[in-house]
């Protein structure tokens, strides 16, 4: 069992490390945002791709994946 979690977490900190492309929007289409939290409905973290804060604006496309921590630890 702690195998397999050290995997997972392994596994993870791989794909968090990974570079993406940040989609930057127009002006006119997007969401004005400070931070995270201002695109996503007040989420910082997900288990699905949330809109990342580009330059004071919301992504177009949701790219950025920030998984949550073990809630049961």
């Amino acid at each position: 069992m702690v195998r397999v979690r050290l995997l997972a977490s392994a596994l993870l900190l791989l794909a968090s490390g990974c570079p993406r492309d940040v989609q930057t929007p127009e002006p006119g289409e997007a969401i004005r945002c400070d931070e995270l939290a201002d695109c996503n409905g007040g989420a910082v973290c997900a288990s699905f791709p949330l809109e990342a804060c580009v330059d004071g604006l919301c992504e177009v496309t949701p790219t950025l994946v920030v998984p949550c921590a073990d809630a049961g630890r």
